[in-house]
């Protein structure tokens, strides 16, 4: 299999997402095409997704995809954070997250993913910066003492809701480092494309400090 690693500028105007009529979920926006201007779409956008997160609207950053999103959430780890340079992620995962990582030069550490809410992988944590956590098939159950105690331990945990986003559940949100969705013509809220991440207000701040090195 041939992975496309590249990753070119951020164009000026991203994908979003344009809804037409159909239902594509009890909490999804149907319908985008009223609003007048680009501006407008995605200010509309923005608010549904921190109503949906319960976060401030300027925690969201749009990109070009999910895979870029989490690009650039690395990129910006790695230029503040001394050090970073290990990512773990399942051994089941979307070989664009595995691309990423590798367009970075991050080493990946792969994890079981029926086992990773195991005690065990806090004796592993020396091992990664930072740990990705899908949702797949829109599951959300998660040890949360484990992530935390991850959190306390410096790690930055990222969860992965490309492939959940919108979900029946909202406000959910806990104290992760960044969420990561998506707008792909295959997802629940679908679109012509884009994705999006969701910083905490802690990780918005650590985001604006300048790095270290």
């Amino acid at each position: 299999m041939i992975i496309d690693d590249r990753f070119p500028k951020q164009p000026l105007k991203i994908k979003v997402p344009l809804y037409g009529k159909e239902n594509v979920g009890s909490k999804c926006i149907k319908d985008f095409f009223s609003f007048e201007s680009y501006v407008d779409i995605l200010k509309k956008l923005s608010e549904f997704v921190a109503n949906h997160y319960c976060v401030n609207p300027y925690n969201i950053e749009f990109t070009a995809s999910a895979t870029r999103a989490l690009y650039d959430l690395l990129y910006m780890y790695k230029c503040k954070i001394p050090g970073f340079r290990r990512v773990a992620l399942p051994n089941f995962s979307c070989p664009q997250l595995l691309s990423a990582i590798l367009s970075l030069r991050l080493t990946p550490v792969l994890y079981e993913l029926n086992n990773w809410d195991a005690p065990e992988i806090l004796f592993y944590n020396n091992d990664f910066e930072a740990i990705i956590i899908p949702s797949l098939l829109g599951s959300r159950a998660r040890n949360h003492a484990l992530i935390k105690s991850l959190i306390e331990r410096k790690v930055k945990v990222i969860i992965d809701d490309a492939q959940s986003f919108p979900n029946f559940t909202s406000g959910y949100y806990a104290p992760y480092s960044a969420i990561l969705i998506s707008f792909g013509k295959s997802k629940k809220c679908r679109g012509n494309g884009g994705g999006a991440i969701i910083l905490g207000e802690m990780e918005r701040f650590f985001m604006s400090i300048e790095p270290r090195f």
